[in-house]
């Protein structure tokens, strides 16, 4: 029994990918050939565009950077203040706990004294 052979398909397809490749060079190196050619015909059209474009993106992307003030005093700041915060809820937490604990104690005691000098 015989195959076909495998190669023709192959062969076929390198030839069309290369002959689509040297297509798109040549229709790239004619378009550039073609601005080139518009651009030196009219400058002035043709730098009012490029400035107005440049102008857009200006617009377009953001450019604030914070200032220093923001960057090194505002910014630690706000974390310190939250890790502040952060721990006084912790530690009132805490405080909270042992107030209860506290007064509960208390309380006991003053229930005994009652008791034992019949208040």
């Amino acid at each position: 029994m015989t195959y076909p052979n495998e190669n023709s398909g192959a062969s076929t397809a390198k030839d069309l990918a290369r002959d689509t490749w040297e297509n798109a060079a040549d229709c790239t190196e004619r378009t550039v050939e073609e601005g080139m050619e518009y651009v030196r015909s009219n400058p002035i059209p043709t730098l009012f565009a490029a400035l107005a474009a440049g102008i857009l993106i200006g617009l377009l992307i953001p450019r604030h950077e914070p200032s220093a003030r923001k960057r090194y005093v505002d910014g630690p700041l706000d974390e310190l203040t939250d890790l502040l915060r952060s721990l006084r809820d912790k530690a009132g937490g805490v405080a909270e706990e042992q107030y209860e604990g506290a007064r509960s104690a208390i309380g006991g005691a003053i229930k005994k004294a009652k008791k034992r000098f019949h208040l």
